[in-house]
Parts: structure tokens; sequence; C-alpha cells
């Protein structure tokens, strides 16, 4: 065999071997970032154990639910870069999780076993199956809230800029306080609200119980 014909059948040998491996490498590291993606991770080292009244949030996207013993998140996204660009951080009893852009690229799981006050800029939220006795949501900066057959005692939601919450699919909630402002929306379909109290309620808003177009007569 020449010498030529040698170093080729070599030269072929090694490229295949590696392609095997890097194959193999690049299929050990897809299945370990799926067991990630699929695992509730702690917010954060310094204050994974930490209680919070009140999330912050500017420009993400999550779904919020009850969890018997946990509290953390999961995370799905397609663009590591964009995923690099989230933050989460503690002061005092709130947790801030915000990203310096908006993008579908990037979504979270978030899970508390005592759901916090919520406070939203830009984001949109899922709330499933959420349990709560008291709860305090603001939404503004066109964000949007989604329930989905939760139970709420006492809800105060106030909505502005274009923000719009919906509220559907089973959801039981026994007194919502109501503040709308600045052309934000409130639709209501197959739920119970058992009392209505409003607060500000602007000109340009809107309100939809029941899928019909709610008139305000009386503004408390």
């Amino acid at each position: 065999m020449k010498l030529s014909n040698g170093i080729l059948i070599i030269t072929l040998i090694v490229t295949i071997l590696l392609q095997v491996l890097l194959a193999f490498g690049y299929g050990e590291a897809y299945k370990l970032e799926l067991l990630n993606q699929s695992r509730i991770q702690p917010f954060g080292a310094k204050f994974a154990n930490q209680s919070f009244s009140a999330i912050v949030t500017d420009r993400v996207a999550f779904t919020l639910q009850n969890h018997p013993t946990q509290q953390g998140y999961k995370v799905r996204y397609s663009d590591e870069d964009d995923m690099k660009l989230v933050e989460f951080r503690a002061q005092n009893d709130t947790l801030y999780i915000t990203n310096l852009k908006r993008t579908m690229n990037v979504s979270f799981d978030l899970y508390f076993v005592k759901i916090p006050n919520l406070i939203c800029r830009n984001t949109s939220v899922v709330m499933k199956s959420v349990t709560a006795d008291t709860l305090d949501i603001k939404i503004r900066s066109l964000s949007f809230l989604f329930m989905e057959g939760c139970t709420i005692r006492q809800l105060k939601a106030e909505a502005r800029n274009k923000s719009g919450f919906m509220i559907k699919a089973g959801s039981t909630i026994s007194n919502l306080h109501l503040t709308l402002k600045d052309e934000a929306k409130l639709f209501e379909e197959q739920s119970r609200i058992s009392n209505v109290n409003y607060g500000e309620i602007g000109d340009k808003t809107h309100v939809s119980f029941n899928a019909r177009p709610y008139k305000l007569r009386n503004k408390n």
C-alpha cells in the first residue's frame, strides 16, 4: 500500500472518529440541558431559601404556580444569548426578575409555596391554578395577565398603560377591587366573581364580564 493511500485512510478514520465523538458530546450536552430545564432551580444561591412578599418583573414572560414545598423556576429558551440577559436579584423581601429586552426566546415557570404580590412592566403572565387568600397585582406598560383555574379570596388588581387582565377557565374570585387607567382592559369569561369594588376607572378603559361589555354605573 502506498504511503499516500495510508495517510488518506488514517485521515478518514480520524475524521469519522471526531464526528462520532462530537455527535456524542452534543447529544449528552443536549440531554443535560433538557434535564436542567425540567428541574426547579433556586432564584439565586444567596437567596435560595428566602421568602418573598412581592415580585417585580420587567420584559419577561412567565407562568406562575403554587408548589407544595418548593420555590424556584424552570426556564425554556431557544437563544442562549437572550437567556444571559435575564437577571434575578433580591432586595429585602422583593424578588426582581428583569431582562434587557423583551423576547419570545426565553420564558419561565415560577413556583412559590405562597404566591407573592406582583408588579409587572412590559410582561406576559399566565397564572395556573393559583390559590391565594389575598393578592395584589399591578400591571403596566403593555403587560398582559391571564388567569386559568385560580381561586383567590381577595384580589386587588390594577392595570394601566394599555395593559390587560383575562380571567377565565373556571377561576373563582370572592372579592375583586379593580382599578383601570390609560386604556387598560379586563375580560372575564367562564369564571365566577362574587363581588366587584371599583377604584379609579378611566374613560378609555374597557370591562367585560362573561364576554359582554359592562357599563360602570357605580364607581366606588
